[in-house]
């Protein structure tokens, strides 16, 4: 549940701290058998490593492959969408072998592990996948991530959904849209859909879970940064909470416009059921995490006009973006009785990005250059798919170069449908520590660094 939580501030984070969480269905993973992947990635400049410099640097590595671990929440409380990771992986793998690997090499997913939702169990199955499988890089997707500390004092290349704290604890962890998240500072974007609802006062509602009461805490201060009153804060609902008449009946008094909330999905049907009963159906919400074709199908009725905020190319908008149509296009190859989803898209980015560490790591690769390498980068987008990544700063915590900036989907009609957007660009934009909610140009579709 913490990822869930800690995802709930979602888009409105700064570039560099965005985070968000939507959760799907998907099925437990099966261990990948026969090398599965993408086409090397070719706009970086590549550098040869001098071997080990390390014990274990070079695990995984042999003439004709490279071995990856997987480890993700396939089960347990809140398992499922996490799984969905793996297939994005494997459908940009199977992409990079059927043009010859990289310098070679096959990607191959050796091992896929769940982790059951538990906490002892993802720490464990993580020193498994290094110490006993020997792969040369982890792909991790989960609600907690305590192997994180361990993946990070082993310098191991791990690349996945930076929903968690652990993320930012080290150089070779590297997040699907960056690995420093703080939701105590959000910026403009929540304040932003609030003008844009018409909005002059917000309410916030969250869990009494310190991640969830915290990005509560942060938004407030944020829509009051931009000029929106906050006259309904709650950051003490429990967590399966079935009553919030009284939240309701506050925003009522306080003529409330925009409700955002720091919630799973189950709690936010809470509140919008609950304004649909107080006549409030015209009050606008941002849920921060729910948008999914199970979601949607549902809470259908619960949803109609519910803003999203996702941080990277809508999945609607495959006809806009080339990278996003190679990305179904894939899918439908490697996983064809699967819905694409989200974390599919996660997967994708994430292995874009490992692909590109190891061709510019060259034709002896390491686990210390794919490392070194990737840090490096200033712009990496995943082929015009995300806001670009300065990989430079991400594990430093500084963000003050990059757009802020965030794609808007609204329910309409009982449809997904991207808005805020423009002919050339998915995403709404903010200036860099933006004091305002004035945009600027965002980020175009044929962004590919």
């Amino acid at each position: 549940m913490l990822a869930l939580l800690a995802s709930a501030c979602g888009n409105a984070t700064p570039r560099s701290s965005t985070t968000k969480a939507p959760p799907t269905s998907a099925g437990a993973p099966t261990s990948a058998s026969a090398p599965t992947t993408a086409s090397a990635p070719t706009s970086a400049t590549p550098t040869t490593a001098p071997g080990p410099t390390v014990p274990g640097d070079t695990d995984g590595i042999t003439p004709t492959q490279v071995s990856v671990g997987a480890l993700v929440t396939a089960t347990g409380p809140i398992g499922g969408a996490y799984a969905q990771i793996v297939q994005g992986v494997k459908a940009y793998f199977d992409l990079v072998n059927t043009k010859g690997g990289i310098n070679g090499r096959h990607l191959v997913v050796s091992n896929v592990i769940d982790d059951q939702t538990n906490p002892s169990r993802n720490s464990s199955q993580a020193r498994a996948l290094v110490e006993d499988d020997h792969v040369f890089a982890v792909f991790a997707s989960s609600p907690l991530f305590p192997a994180g500390t361990y993946l990070a004092q082993r310098g191991i290349p791990t690349f996945g959904t930076n929903f968690n704290a652990e993320w930012h604890l080290g150089p070779s962890l590297f997040g699907h849209t960056g690995s420093f998240n703080n939701v105590t500072m959000p910026g403009p974007y929540l304040s932003f859909l609030a003008k844009k609802s018409g909005a002059t006062a917000a309410a916030l509602v969250a869990y009494t879970v310190a991640q969830s009461a915290d990005c509560a805490t942060g938004q407030a201060g944020a829509f009051k940064r931009f000029g929106i009153s906050v006259p309904v804060l709650d950051n003490s609902l429990p967590f399966g909470a079935s009553d919030a008449t009284g939240d309701i009946q506050k925003m009522k008094d306080n003529h409330v416009g925009f409700v955002a909330t720091c919630m799973d999905p189950t709690g936010n049907v809470l509140i919008a059921r609950g304004l649909q009963k107080a006549g409030l159906a015209n009050v606008r919400m941002y849920w921060p995490n729910g948008y999914s074709p199970e979601t949607l199908k549902s809470y259908a009725s619960s949803m109609e006009g519910v803003y999203f905020g996702v941080p990277e190319v809508p999945l609607e908008d495959r006809a806009k973006s080339p990278e996003m149509d190679l990305f179904f296009t894939q899918m439908a190859k490697v996983s064809p009785t699967q819905q694409v989803g989200e974390y599919a898209l996660y997967g994708w980015v994430v292995a874009d990005l490992f692909a590109k560490g190891l061709t510019m790591a060259g034709p002896s690769p390491t686990r210390s250059s794919v490392v070194s390498n990737l840090n490096t980068l200033t712009h990496w987008t995943a082929d015009g798919l995300i806001p670009g990544v300065d990989w430079t700063k991400q594990h430093t915590g500084i963000s003050h170069t990059n757009l802020d900036c965030t794609a808007t989907v609204q329910v309409q009609h009982g449809r997904f449908v991207p808005v805020f957007d423009s002919p050339d660009s998915p995403f709404v934009c903010f200036a860099p520590d933006s004091t305002t909610t004035d945009t600027v140009p965002g980020q175009k579709y044929t962004d590919v660094g």
